[in-house]
């Protein structure tokens, strides 16, 4: 038996009331913030809050497309092809039919089973393809958006090597569009790997600016993950991102792309934990960094059994990143000519405002996730 919050966020809304959504969390996320301030436990620094919500989809916006153009940049340097794809749900999952109630439309079916079928899809799609029984070796951007229904559908660039090309073409008509009783795709490979994320882009453009009515969707559907993309060799976090990028300004006559030119002067070392104990350690060198970021994740969902193994080196295979479920436990960043700590995120306590009393454990620390507000409360 559904509840009654899971019953609400399944009933498809009218326009101005998903943006209307977006607009209420806003001001929801301006009220918790600017009623806080951050408390640094080691130097005694308080600082207020202000939420600028322009800001904070622009620096969104902006990591999202430098990680598509840098993924691009590393399928071209691979030798890979780009392959565009459009998924649209089966028929039973539309109310409407050329804007005629549909015959075949299952009503018990909501967006967010929708969702969910879309994302089984490109799950197969992206971990089932193999050539003689081995896994190929995969990078992709996958989008979902809503129709004007406002029942989802998908866009996704698959970069495949191309003497696979063929063989990846038969394995999604036969595997995928049969299995799942797909009608309406698009399979389309783009000559020019160069302009691949501009073809995309032209597409999902309201989705990476934050558009009101997109997030409003995304809101009441609960649709946690509307860009996802597959791990990349020399992948930033969003929260190194934001601290990397407050102190390496981006050069605009430097040819690399924005996170090259921040990877170039940076050094990574994540600890991946899970059950307080670290089981996966993942180090990127650099000899030249003036900067080291360490990140401490902490996975909070199991992973599925059927596409995860646990000898994968994450550095070497792409996996595709919907089944991981992780939080920021704490970032450091070290600047390495002092030797000192520049940035610690455990030491940046967020409190009431006007707090006086000194950091106790339990005080609750800030993450920023898509826009989202989550809170990590360090015991």
């Amino acid at each position: 038996m559904k509840n009654l919050d899971t019953i609400l966020s399944n009933q498809i809304l009218k326009t101005h009331e998903y943006a209307k959504k977006a607009l209420q969390q806003d001001r929801k996320t301006k009220s918790f913030l600017e009623s806080k301030e951050i408390f640094n436990s080691v130097t005694g620094q308080i600082k207020t809050i202000s939420f600028n919500k322009e800001w904070h989809l622009r620096q969104s916006y902006l990591y999202n497309t430098f990680r598509i153009d840098y993924l691009n940049e590393e399928a071209l340097k691979e030798g890979l092809t780009p392959i565009f794809l459009t998924i649209t749900l089966p028929s039973k999952y539309h109310p409407l039919s050329n804007n005629k109630p549909n015959k075949n439309y299952d009503s018990s079916l909501t967006v967010t089973d929708g969702y969910d079928e879309l994302k089984k899809v490109f799950r197969s799609l992206y971990n089932d393809f193999k050539i003689k029984r081995k896994r190929v070796k995969l990078k992709f951007i996958r989008v979902i958006e809503p129709h004007k229904s406002f029942i989802p559908h998908l866009h996704a660039i698959v970069y495949v090597p191309k003497a696979h090309l063929l063989a990846f073409q038969k394995y999604f008509y036969e595997n995928i569009v049969n299995l799942y009783n797909l009608k309406q795709v698009d399979f389309k490979v783009l000559e020019c790997v160069k302009y691949a994320t501009t073809y995309l882009l032209k597409y999902i453009d309201k989705t990476l600016h934050g558009d009101d009515l997109i997030r409003g969707w995304k809101i009441h559907h609960r649709i946690t993950r509307s860009i996802t993309m597959s791990n990349l060799n020399n992948g930033i976090d969003r929260a190194i991102f934001k601290v990397a990028s407050s102190k390496i300004p981006f050069d605009e006559e430097n040819p690399k792309n924005y996170i090259q030119q921040i990877l170039d002067l940076i050094s990574i070392e994540k600890i991946f934990i899970y059950k307080d104990s670290p089981y996966r350690k993942v180090n990127i060198e650099n000899n030249n960094a003036i900067y080291h970021f360490v990140l401490f994740k902490e996975k909070y969902h199991e992973i599925d059994d059927a596409t995860y193994d646990e000898e994968i080196n994450l550095l070497e295979v792409d996996i595709y990143q919907e089944e991981y479920k992780y939080r920021d436990l704490e970032l450091k960043c070290y600047d390495i000519s002092t030797k000192t700590v520049i940035f610690d995120s455990k030491h940046s306590i967020m409190r009431p405002l006007g707090t006086i009393d000194n950091y106790e454990k339990g005080d609750i620390h800030l993450i920023y996730e898509e826009n989202s507000l989550k809170t990590c409360v360090y015991l």
